[in-house]
């Protein structure tokens, strides 16, 4: 079942003083100036905050297993938070590279979604209203409507599953609402981004405004255009079909400026002190050569995403908790050859939990 749901924000946004980007050429110049910017002095920047609230429409797929609902007791959801410049479909891509259809063969509930700004979600002012707190804000939103009965059944228990960004969100909900999930599954993400700034460079962020899909877009978002650079990003050659891969590039979705420009003091940088408190299973994934957080190896000359687990999740459940290596993947570890294996990871993990899923 899919649709699109009201979610209310109540938020504090940050004025920028940047120009909204209206081609291919000013979005070069925002990158420049975005990455070559230190973080903790990017607030210059800005000329305060500005208090909205307004009603935003999020599209959702609520899953239900053909085997139908899990019984009430510790009935669990998963919910899936796609990455940046990706929607919903990163996990339900193609026939085989389906974490939705395998999730709902093993009987259990999924609920993903487009992230504000994102898909089939609305696109609002993409420097002012498409901020990392809003994505913080409409993911919590989401939890508290699983487990009040919004979608129907109430759910005891919440996994966040998150992808990139989405891992990012998830780990920024955990450090604002800590009590939000009671378990999570990071995919695509490590606590320190060794890439860090030559990821978002070499993906050929451009404007949308020649991009069939996209066009109609407000100025100020931003899509990638490079082929090459999104094979850099998200895929490593020999482990993928290379159709899919073009199907990623035909399918590319926004980043929004607001997004991209995040102050020192947001939940989207992590806490470190909540989340070495988060006792909670926790379950990172990262594939084998995933270049946008690892650079060179996600292996050596350390496992980064043992790493992670260590350094941000010292408390997690330790007879719960796993770190995984998804070999010769890249950064999306979903749309590879061995996405099967990724998927079959995540389901047995979240069955060992022993809840209703």
């Amino acid at each position: 079942m899919s649709h699109n749901i009201n979610t209310t924000l109540f938020k504090n946004a940050e004025k920028w003083l940047f120009e909204k980007t209206t081609d291919s050429l000013t979005v070069t110049d925002f990158v420049l100036n975005v990455t070559t910017t230190d973080p903790n002095r990017i607030l210059d920047f800005s000329e305060g905050t500005a208090l909205i609230q307004k009603t935003y429409g999020i599209w959702v797929k609520y899953c239900v297993p053909s085997s139908g609902l899990p019984s009430s007791v510790d009935r669990a959801v998963q919910i899936l938070i796609h990455g940046g410049t990706l929607d919903h479909t990163y996990w339900d891509f193609a026939p085989g590279y389906s974490y939705v259809d395998v999730a709902a063969r093993a009987g259990m509930v999924t609920l993903s979604y487009d992230r504000l700004g994102t898909g089939l979600s609305e696109h609002p002012d993409p420097l002012l209203e498409v901020q990392t707190p809003a994505s913080v804000e409409v993911l919590h939103q989401l939890v508290t409507m699983l487990r009040s009965g919004s979608f129907g059944p109430q759910f005891s228990k919440v996994i966040g599953v998150g992808h990139s960004i989405g891992s990012k969100a998830t780990e920024a909900v955990i450090s604002k609402y800590p009590s939000d999930f009671d378990a999570i599954i990071h995919t695509g993400y490590a606590y320190e981004n060794a890439a860090g700034a030559g990821s978002v460079v070499a993906t050929g962020l451009g404007s949308p405004k020649d991009v069939d899909h996209l066009k109609h877009l407000p100025d100020g978002y931003l899509v990638p255009k490079s082929a090459e650079g999104i094979h850099i990003c998200f895929f490593k050659y020999p482990n993928f079909d290379p159709q899919i891969l073009s199907q990623t590039v035909r399918h590319m979705q926004t980043e929004s400026m607001g997004e991209m420009l995040i102050p020192p003091s947001s939940s989207f940088w992590g806490n470190l002190t909540v989340t070495n408190s988060y006792r909670s299973p926790v379950l990172v994934i990262l594939g084998e050569h995933d270049y946008v957080v690892c650079g060179q190896s996600c292996v050596t000359p350390q496992n980064l995403a043992a790493q992670t687990l260590d350094t941000a999740y010292a408390s997690a459940d330790r007879n719960l908790s796993e770190a995984w290596i998804s070999p010769g993947a890249g950064h999306n570890c979903h749309t590879h050859l061995n996405a099967p294996d990724v998927s079959a990871k995540m389901v047995n993990w979240v069955k060992n939990l022993g809840w209703n899923t």
